[in-house]
């Protein structure tokens, strides 16, 4: 037998060897294709998460700040109430000093008092009060002489503790809701009264800082400019928006995706839009004033690298099949031209060619 006859591929098998080797490409580049998509989904997603909680670090950083002012201010608010309340109470003393001294009747000297707490020029908002050790008011400006105020924590805390600095909450008559309230108080034991000097926190803690604070961080979070176009939002628990660069509304229910991010909190969701976009996104909860602040980016636009790869992943593919066929194409052209020329040949005989 012809050796090299002998080490021809049949046909058939030259049809199986092709299309295992197809086959093999083809799973090939899938898995390759596939792994490479969860690689850059995977990415992404560790971006949004770090990027969220970045975000996150400089709301605690801003309201930190905010904190510390406030705390500044409410310290020197305290430090004044605590002198004007101890002024009052060395004056009272002083009076009840002059009453005994019969220099002045017990009652116009406790008049006096009333008069300077009722005079209210003790500073913005400020104002004062008096009740006795057993909790009756002996002067508001709110509530009336005898008035019973014992039962309420503050005060049997200031008959309790008779002299300090407390802060509770308080709605008087004509208020729509409780306001928190600071107040420096001194017992005067010889007449069993405690004198008290307060203000509501919101009328003079300057709020325009935190405001001023909290504006600028939603400016910056409005503009922040993610990998892949990516944004970010900030949301309240209660489902109001807070800053988004997309929405003017403060419904989340009017976002797209805010509902699905304030359910998730911490962690990743997907979500798909108006449009039917899907879109990954990373929430971070920031627990001091209970907002989810979130990054998040469509998924065409993070898969634009792989969309790339897979093109080039499937022309390369292509052209491979194409080479394969040509080969193949060759082979069998070379095979039909040998059959071709053996055909052709004249055929040779040992028998005489008759005359």
């Amino acid at each position: 037998m012809n050796m090299r006859r002998a080490r021809l591929i049949p046909w058939s098998h030259r049809m199986v060897l092709l299309t295992a080797m197809i086959a093999a490409f083809g799973v090939i580049a899938f898995l390759s294709m596939r792994a490479f998509r969860s690689h850059t989904i995977a990415l992404a997603q560790s971006q949004l998460v770090q990027a969220s909680q970045e975000l996150a670090n400089r709301a605690r950083h801003r309201h930190d700040l905010i904190r510390t002012y406030q705390f500044q201010e409410e310290q020197h608010i305290i430090f004044r109430l605590d002198a004007i309340s101890d002024l009052i109470a060395a004056i009272s003393r002083q009076l009840e000093l002059f009453s005994a001294r019969r220099l002045i009747a017990p009652s116009d000297a406790k008049k006096l008092v009333i008069e300077i707490l009722s005079s209210g020029d003790f500073g913005r908002s400020s104002y004062g009060y008096a009740i006795t050790t057993a909790g009756r008011v002996v002067y508001h400006p709110n509530l009336p002489e005898g008035f019973d105020l014992s039962h309420y924590r503050f005060a049997r805390e200031m008959i309790e503790k008779e002299s300090g600095v407390i802060r509770y909450e308080w709605k008087s008559p004509g208020e729509f809701e409780q306001r928190q309230r600071v107040i420096s108080y001194r017992t005067v034991y010889s007449w069993n009264w405690i004198i008290a000097v307060g203000v509501p926190i919101g009328d003079v803690v300057d709020n325009s800082i935190e405001a001023q604070h909290l504006k600028g961080f939603f400016e910056s979070v409005k503009a922040i400019q993610l990998p892949w176009r990516g944004k970010a939002a900030v949301y309240s628990e209660d489902g109001t928006v807070l800053a988004h660069p997309f929405y003017e509304t403060l419904n989340a229910g009017e976002v797209d995706g805010a509902l699905s991010i304030i359910k998730t909190g911490n962690g990743l969701c997907r979500f798909t839009d108006s449009l039917g976009r899907n879109w990954w996104a990373s929430g971070t909860v920031f627990s001091p004033r209970k907002w989810i602040i979130a990054t998040f980016a469509r998924e065409d636009e993070i898969l634009g690298e792989y969309h790339r790869f897979r093109n080039k992943m499937l022309i390369g593919t292509v052209s491979v099949l194409l080479g394969l066929i040509l080969i193949q194409v060759v082979w069998t052209r070379k095979l039909v031209m040998k059959v071709v020329k053996k055909l052709r040949k004249p055929v040779t005989s040992g028998e005489a060619t008759p005359e």
